[in-house]
């Protein structure tokens, strides 16, 4: 029934891709890395697009940004050249996020 209800049915398929994305057999969150937002100043997240050529935005990434406490979070679309990979298991990197950073790390 939400399925086919207009408008519901956004929010529900927004919802279950977010979702599968965390949790699912498609996790899409696994590509961790730290951002420096500002000089020595970095931000933990994963990048969800390689390339943002359809926006005409060659050499940029979209990066998700998960919020501590809560799910939900935000895009960011940066140059590459401030975007590192990060050697850690992405379930460990969610879990320091979305912990706030008490969560340690093995």
């Amino acid at each position: 029934i939400i399925e086919k209800a207009p408008g519901l049915s956004w929010i529900f398929g927004t919802t279950k891709d977010m979702t599968q994305a965390f949790v699912g057999e498609n996790k899409k969150f696994t590509k961790p890395v730290k951002v420096e937002i500002t000089k020595d100043v970095f931000r933990f997240g994963f990048i969800t697009q390689e390339d943002m050529d359809e926006f005409e935005m060659s050499g940029y990434c979209a990066v998700y940004f998960p919020n501590s406490y809560a799910i939900s979070g935000e895009i960011l679309v940066l140059k590459r050249d401030k975007i590192y990979e990060l050697k850690v298991d992405s379930g460990d990197v969610t879990k320091f996020i979305l912990s706030g950073g008490v969560t340690e790390i093995r």
